[in-house]
């Protein structure tokens, strides 16, 4: 819990999410240095009837099971750079809201694996709201994430070896410094 990871626009959407009168439910899992002041902007946006605070989660099949349960997971991080959460969501079929343009998102195609808002809590709001009132399609999504976003272990060394041999085989003929050059 630490407010770098953009926690207070989350806060902020589902407190116009309530406002709005729409039935929804917030956990969050972690800890941190500001889960005292995080806990606090909860009760001052009278979310507390709303939030699960659900601690530091080790169990590995306990944080798949809220992954699997959840609709979306919603990682407005602006400070990630490809964060692994992420990728443990779509596992479970679940997928992502993040903010367009950011690093973290990169991975996100609008639509299609997830879903991108701008780094506003209206705009998040409206994301949610939005995935949230079409079930069929936040399946189809939620799908397309686990296809497209988590790299087996094995896929990333297959791509590594590949380039090594490539780029071994460059070497050996005296063209990796051309070859270098017009990439750039």
């Amino acid at each position: 819990m630490n407010w770098k990871k953009n926690i207070l626009t989350v806060l902020e959407a589902c407190a116009a999410l309530k406002a709005q009168g729409r039935k929804f439910q917030l956990v969050l899992a972690g800890q941190g240095p500001d889960m005292r002041e995080i806990e606090m902007k909860i009760n001052g946006l009278n979310l507390h009837d709303r939030t699960h605070l659900a601690g530091h989660i080790t169990d590995m099949s306990l944080l798949d099971a809220l992954y699997s349960r959840a609709s979306l997971f919603c990682f407005p991080s602006l400070y990630d750079a490809a964060p692994m959460v992420v990728r443990e969501a779509a596992v479970m079929g679940t997928p992502s809201v993040m903010v367009a343009g950011s690093t973290a998102a990169e991975i996100i195609r609008d639509g299609e694996n997830g879903y991108l808002c701008q780094n506003d809590p209206a705009d998040l709001a409206r994301v949610i709201q939005r995935a949230l009132s079409d079930p069929e399609a936040l399946e189809r999504i939620g799908a397309q994430a686990r296809e497209t976003i988590p790299v087996p272990w094995e896929k990333i060394m297959e791509k590594a070896v590949e380039r090594y041999t490539r780029l071994t085989a460059l070497a050996r003929e005296g063209k990796l410094i051309k070859k270098y050059l017009r990439v750039i």
